[in-house]
């Protein structure tokens, strides 16, 4: 209590001021908060980082015929392929062909992923079973028999990127159908799409305003898997000879053209070693953005 024989020059700052009894706060927004969330998951900030300098721009691709098969040391620090060319530089070129396959080939599978699966969770009944039977048929042809099938095809245009991302796009879309498939049909049952459905709504209106926001999160988690496979397809691809081939480096190029020469010289495996190093840790640290998303997105999560 403020003492009344105090001249109000003497009292101290504040003290003749009202303090609320309750927490001034501030609404956050729903992407804020993933955003928070994801900045949280140690292991998914960790992985970004690593995938980050994968997208700097640089292309080093000088040949050293004087100095082949070169073991790592100073400069060179993960030696030379069989043209003596520097392995790091090219790998750091080839991650960025590899990342950009399986980012854009993601995309081309989550629009189909996506269009059919929600299709088929929202409508259901025949729509669904004829959407389902199919993707079914679809899964039971092996992939990569597939994928072979398709870039043959487009021989004669040669082993582009762009064959390369339409072919793993067109046969990945089933896993990504049902993962979307199942979240959809959960949402559909909500009481705020029955309040949309009350109010005059109609269904593809009630689809693209109310049910695929909410199925954001499962669908950013299915595209980071996504990239992932598409990763090690490419990969499997250019390993098998029907991927990207030169002038254009990728990492299952690299090991391809390791193959030929591995057992040439004492350090050649070191150009075979290093391209699969570099696929298995981008595709664990996709996976782990991917685990940091999930739980950024789940509203469960979220502490206010």
């Amino acid at each position: 209590m403020i003492n009344p024989t105090l001249e109000q020059s003497e009292l101290p700052p504040g003290a003749g001021q009202l303090v609320p009894d309750y927490d001034l706060t501030r609404e956050i927004g729903y992407y804020q908060l993933v955003w928070r969330r994801l900045l949280r998951h140690r292991l998914a900030v960790i992985a970004g980082g690593y995938l980050g300098p994968l997208l700097l721009p640089m292309r080093w691709d000088e040949p050293d015929l004087f100095n082949r098969y070169a073991p790592p040391s100073f400069p060179h620090v993960m030696g030379t392929d069989d043209l003596g060319r520097d392995l790091f530089k090219r790998i750091l070129e080839g991650g960025q062909v590899s990342l950009a396959v399986g980012v854009l080939a993601m995309l081309v599978t989550i629009v189909l992923g996506g269009l059919i699966g929600a299709l088929a969770g929202y409508f259901g009944r025949l729509a669904d079973n004829a959407m389902m039977r199919f993707t079914d048929a679809v899964l039971a042809i092996p992939q990569i028999f597939v994928l072979i099938l398709i870039i043959a095809s487009f021989r004669q245009a040669g082993h582009t990127p762009a064959v390369i991302i339409f072919a793993i796009g067109v046969t990945s879309w089933p896993y990504t159908a049902r993962i979307i498939r199942s979240v959809v049909l959960s949402i559909r049952e909500k009481e705020f799409v029955e309040a949309a459905r009350a109010t005059g709504s109609g269904n593809w209106k009630i689809l693209a305003r109310h049910v695929l926001p909410n199925a954001l999160g499962p669908i950013m988690v299915a595209a980071t898997l996504t990239i992932g496979f598409a990763i090690i397809l490419e990969s499997a691809l250019s390993f098998l000879g029907y991927g990207l081939g030169p002038p254009i480096a990728s990492w299952g190029g690299m090991l391809f053209n390791a193959n030929a020469f591995i057992y040439d010289a004492p350090y050649a495996p070191f150009a075979a070693l290093f391209p699969g190093l570099m696929i298995l840790i981008a595709v664990l640290c996709v996976n782990f953005v991917g685990d940091g998303l999930r739980d950024a997105f789940d509203p469960r999560s979220f502490e206010r």
